[in-house]
C-alpha cells in the first residue's frame, strides 16, 4: 500500500523536472576554465532566444510549457523581473493536459 501511495506522489504527469537554461548558461560561462565556450554558448544562447520568441508566436500549450519548464520566457525566470511563478505553473499544467 504505501508504494502505492508514493507512485501516485511522484506520478510522472505531477512531477516536471525545469531547467533554468538563462542561468545554466550563465554558470558555465562564469566558470573560468570555460573561456574557449563563450563564443559557442553566446551562439547557442541566440538561438533559444530565437526559439522562445517563435514558440511564443505560435501559442502551443505544450510548447508554452515546455518553455516555462526551461525558463526560457521571461514570466518563468525566476531571476527575471517579470517572473509570474502562478501564470507559469498555469501555463505548464494546461500544456501537460490530457
Amino acid at each position: 500500500m504505501v508504494n502505492k501511495v508514493k507512485k501516485q506522489l511522484v506520478d510522472k504527469e505531477t512531477l516536471r523536472w525545469k531547467v533554468n537554461t538563462p542561468q545554466l548558461l550563465k554558470e558555465i560561462l562564469g566558470n573560468n576554465g570555460m573561456a574557449i565556450l563563450f563564443q559557442p554558448m553566446n551562439i547557442y544562447k541566440d538561438l533559444l532566444a530565437e526559439l522562445a520568441e517563435r514558440a511564443s508566436k505560435l501559442n502551443d500549450p505544450k510548447l508554452n510549457a515546455i518553455m516555462c519548464r526551461m525558463a526560457l520566457y521571461e514570466v518563468s525566470d525566476p531571476f527575471s523581473k517579470d517572473y509570474d511563478a502562478e501564470l507559469t505553473n498555469k501555463v505548464i499544467e494546461l500544456g501537460y493536459r490530457k
